[in-house]
C-alpha cells in the first residue's frame, strides 16, 4: 500500500511540473520552409562559451535525398533575431544528416554528422569539422569512424581524465 501511494505522489507530481513550468517556457519559431527546401531535421542546439546560441540542422528535398545538407544558424548574445542559414556541410553526390555543434573544454568548436554512402541511413559513417573562431567558419571535413552505419545524435561526454566520449550508435 505504502508503494502505491508513493506511485501515486510521483505521478501526480510528474504531471503537474508542466503546469508550474508553463509560464517560463517560451516556444518561438526560429526557422520555416523559406530556407533551404522543405525538409528540415533533428536540430541541435548549444551555447557557445560567448554567449551565443547555434542551431544546427540537415535539410534539402527529403530525408533521403542526396542533397541534404546541414547548416547552421546563429542568435548572438542579446539579439532576438537569428542568421541565416550557414551552409556546414555539403559533399555533392552524397547525403549528409544529423549534425550536432558542441564546444569543447578548450574551446574548439566540434561539428559531428553523419555522410550517406547508400540509400539508407544505415549506410553512413561519422564525420567531423572544427572552428577555432566560435563556429564562424570550419576545417575540412574528416572521418572519424569508417564502420558503415554508425550514426551520431548526441554530444560527447567529457570524461574525469579529459578524454571525450562520442555516443554513436548503430
Amino acid at each position: 500500500m505504502r508503494r502505491l501511494a508513493t506511485l501515486g505522489l510521483l505521478t501526480m507530481t510528474l504531471l503537474a511540473l508542466p503546469a508550474l513550468a508553463a509560464d517560463d517556457v517560451k516556444i518561438e519559431k526560429v526557422i520555416g520552409t523559406e530556407y533551404p527546401g522543405e525538409y528540415k531535421h533533428p536540430a541541435c542546439i548549444t551555447e557557445l562559451d560567448n554567449g551565443d546560441l547555434f542551431i544546427t540542422y540537415y535539410g534539402g528535398g527529403g530525408e533521403y535525398e542526396d542533397e541534404s545538407k546541414v547548416y547552421g544558424i546563429r542568435r548572438v548574445k542579446g539579439e532576438t533575431t537569428w542568421s541565416d542559414p550557414q551552409l556546414l556541410a555539403d559533399t555533392p553526390f552524397r547525403g549528409e544528416g544529423n549534425g550536432i555543434a558542441w564546444q569543447a573544454p578548450d574551446g574548439l568548436v566540434w561539428l559531428f554528422y553523419v555522410q550517406r554512402y547508400g540509400d539508407t541511413w544505415s549506410e553512413t559513417r561519422i564525420k567531423a569539422k572544427i572552428s577555432e573562431d566560435g563556429a564562424k567558419t570550419w576545417s575540412d571535413s574528416m572521418v572519424l569512424d569508417f564502420e558503415m552505419g554508425t550514426m551520431v545524435r548526441g554530444r560527447p561526454i567529457v570524461l574525469n581524465n579529459g578524454n571525450y566520449l562520442l555516443p554513436v550508435y548503430h
